[in-house]
């Protein structure tokens, strides 16, 4: 079944990943002053006005799941793209999986929308 697969490009690509990860991490304490207590940096706004209140904000915690409910289907777009592009060659095991895979995606957009997450 996979005996056309060339995995070298996948070994190219977590290397150049895990590269980009580290210059991403150790880059910005090279590149940034080591002087952080001064008192603009400590200020809320570094544009030199004052604040007109109270600059913290608190979000309601759905707010944060329904972002965490479009992040989770955003990851199953990404996976059902290339399953749909290689489904004549995977043909049942694929979709069988794919089933299985979209059946837990929907188990999670269920509970979300019985425990009224979805709801304002």
């Amino acid at each position: 079944m996979f005996k056309d697969l060339n995995y070298s490009y996948i070994l190219l690509f977590l290397i150049a990943t895990l590269i980009l990860s580290i210059c991403a991490f150790i880059l910005p304490s090279v590149l940034t002053s080591r002087n952080k207590n001064t008192k603009l940096s400590n200020d809320h706004y570094e544009c030199g006005i004052k604040p007109f209140s109270n600059t913290v904000n608190i979000f309601h915690i759905k707010f944060y799941l329904v972002a965490v409910l479009f992040v989770l289907f955003d990851v199953e777009v990404t996976f059902l793209i290339p399953w749909v592009t290689s489904l004549g060659s995977s043909m049942y095991y694929g979709f069988i999986s794919m089933m299985i895979f979209s059946s837990f995606m929907a188990i999670g957009f269920l509970y979300e929308w019985y425990s009224g997450v979805l709801e304002w």
